[in-house]
Parts: C-alpha cells; structure tokens; sequence
C-alpha cells in the first residue's frame, strides 16, 4: 500500500461499566452496558454487522468496515474499520448509543476498549461522549426519526435541545 494512504485497520473489543461511587470495582465483577460488548452475536444472515452496533454512513468505495476472526481478543469475533483513502479523512466508526437513566445516576462510569493495528499507517481514536438529548431519547423509545421526535415535542429544528456534558478522545495509530 502507498504511503500516501491514510489507513487504519482496528480490532475493537470494548466495555462499559458502571459502579456505585466509591466502590472498589476489582471486588465485584462489572456488567457492561453496552449490548453485545465484544462483538459475538451477529444480526441474522448478515456477514459481518453485529448486534447492537452501528457503522457511520460510508457509502464510499474506500471504507471497509468487518467483523473477522483474524485478530480477536477473546472468543471469536472482533470487528475493524479501514478508510483507504487520503483525500477524504472522514471519521467512520463503530457506536452504540446507550439510554440512561436513575438506575445510573450519581454512579461512576469505566470505559476499556481493547485495540489492534493491523500495521497497516495511519491515524485512529477512541471516543465516549455523554450528552442530553431530548429528542434523540424520544426518537429511540417511540422508535420514530429525530425530526419526528422534535415535532412531537413541540421543538423547532433550531431549538434542539441537545446539551454536551462531556467528552474524552484517545488518538492513538
């Protein structure tokens, strides 16, 4: 491959737990958070998409995402994503969105994900976000679009109330 090419190709294997406030979480085991944390179910016939993930929007020829057997961490699967081309950077990703509510409030929240280059160059990161978003939460428990969430509520597009709470971005390549 040229090394004008940005390209990363990742195994992925992450985690999501949460803990009561000063507890010591080596004493007790962690139940993730995240549905199907390490990639082992898939969704029916289909090739490689797992359950309860989700890819960015790549219609490009450029961008591969998969889940293979190649470079697992434990059990069977990981899953990776490779975008081979240096005139689009774009950020393609794996996500989950999680709803949370009082069960997780005033607790704390650990975070691993396991990680892979392929030794193929460039650049990759790992994100975890926490937001407020009225009309996403409704949009996914009324299983409707945004928009039809934001009309629902009575919300202007302008008006989305969506509130940034915090963020941590690890790059690393």
């Amino acid at each position: 491959m040229p090394k004008s090419c940005l390209a990363v190709a990742l195994t992925i294997v992450c985690s999501l737990a949460v803990f009561a406030p000063n507890s010591d979480s080596a004493t007790r085991p962690a139940r993730s958070l995240l549905q199907n944390p390490d990639f082992e179910r898939s969704v029916g016939d289909h090739p490689w998409m797992p359950v309860g993930w989700d890819t960015s929007m790549a219609d490009l020829p450029t961008v591969f995402f998969g889940r293979d057997s190649f470079m697992v961490h434990g059990g069977k699967w990981a899953v990776n994503v490779a975008n081979m081309s240096a005139a689009i950077p774009l950020a393609h990703n794996w996500s989950q969105a999680l709803l949370v509510g009082p069960e997780t409030w005033g607790k704390v929240a650990s975070f691993k994900a396991w990680t892979r280059n392929n030794g193929v160059d460039g650049r990759a990161y790992l994100l975890v976000q926490a937001y407020n978003d009225t009309a996403s939460r409704m949009a996914r428990i009324w299983n409707v679009d945004h928009d039809e969430a934001l009309k629902r509520l009575g919300i202007g597009k302008v008006d989305d109330p969506l509130l940034d709470l915090g963020w941590k971005r690890t790059q690393f390549g």
